[in-house]
């Protein structure tokens, strides 16, 4: 049996396998979808047929956009529970220890933990609601609890968290459902120090009816229509996802973002040269039991989604402040624009 015809029989299969779990998890079949599996069909039927035990290695086409990825990601509440190892966790170390500036220059340390390695110490590192199977975890520390700090943890975290997405991993933003004093004292983290979430990572496990059951109460899947949520040069200027133009890509990026109660705390006004970034004050329960901002949080993360949907478009810029921007409003804050080059 040659090599060729063990990868042809393995990528058939896995194929076979991806159409029916398309078709018992109630997704369309798009055409696309379908000459996407015949392109990978074809590109294994013609490899050269000499290969006998020679061997080969080869990178299949990532299926779909940034932004079809960002809409099929989902938090994952049940992990394997094993460890990184070899090149995956050089690669996740290399991911979380880089690129840890945000918008604001907030000093951020972020560090990548193996939870069993405290646990043989005797270390308490608590429970986490409904998660479970937590093996390793994404922890950043701030000196304050400051709004720009807040924005610039949700940025910096969710770049890395995409990135993390992209090698078939599995995360959850956790801000309210572990507890920090615990964390603190078995990572010796001062205590005037905070920490506004934990990212778990690793392979999914299947999800369970009581995660089902989460996803169906906070209506994960759903997101605000694109007039509620985007404007043109002003709040009594709507946009609809048809009027979009350009910024369809990085505007639906930032709608699929996701949010403590999936709220959606981000409005957007686009002017010309700049697009600018307000928070909506929002009743979150989450937020109040922890008495931190946890929806500025929500805004850094829509601000990376909105920065990697402008780079898949090439529209380059960097985010500044625009003092004439700020709102005197209880319902509604200015946080950052991003300017174009």
């Amino acid at each position: 049996m040659t090599n060729k015809f063990f990868y042809f029989q393995a990528a058939f299969i896995k194929i076979l396998i991806g159409i029916a779990v398309l078709l018992t998890t109630n997704n369309k079949v798009t055409s696309k979808k379908i000459i996407e599996i015949f392109d990978i069909f074809f590109f294994l039927r013609n490899l050269p047929s000499n290969l006998n035990n020679e061997h080969i290695t080869f990178q299949l086409p990532r299926m779909g956009t940034m932004l079809e990825l960002i809409k099929q990601r989902r938090s994952t509440r049940t992990f394997e529970n094993a460890p990184l190892l070899g090149k995956l966790c050089h690669d996740v170390h290399s991911i979380v220890h880089s690129d840890n500036t945000g918008p604001f220059k907030t000093p951020i340390k972020v560090k990548l933990i193996d939870r069993q390695e405290y646990i043989k110490q005797n270390r308490n590192m608590g429970t986490y609601g409904f998660v479970k199977g937590i093996r390793s975890c994404i922890v950043g520390v701030l000196d304050e609890r400051s709004t720009n700090g807040m924005v610039d943890y949700g940025y910096i975290i969710q770049k890395k968290i995409v990135k993390l997405l992209q090698m078939d991993l599995g995360t959850c933003w956790m801000g309210g459902s572990f507890n920090r004093n615990e964390f603190k004292d078995a990572l010796n983290i001062p205590s005037n120090k905070f920490i506004p979430a934990i990212i778990p990572i690793g392979k999914a496990r299947p999800k369970s009816l009581i995660e089902r059951a989460l996803c169906s109460l906070v209506k994960a899947k759903t997101r605000k229509p694109f007039e509620e949520l985007f404007f043109k040069d002003s709040f009594d200027q709507p946009i609809k996802d048809t009027q979009a133009g350009e910024w369809y890509t990085p505007l639906e990026m930032v709608r699929w973002a996701p949010s403590v109660d999936n709220c959606q705390p981000w409005r957007i006004v686009i002017e010309n040269n700049a697009v600018h970034f307000y928070m909506k004050k929002q009743l979150s329960l989450e937020s109040s039991l922890v008495h931190i901002n946890l929806h500025a949080i929500d805004m850094g993360i829509a601000m990376a989604h909105f920065e990697l949907g402008c780079k898949e478009i090439n529209k380059f810029g960097d985010w500044k402040v625009f003092e004439e921007k700020k709102v005197n409003s209880d319902q509604i804050k200015y946080i950052n624009s991003w300017k174009f080059f």
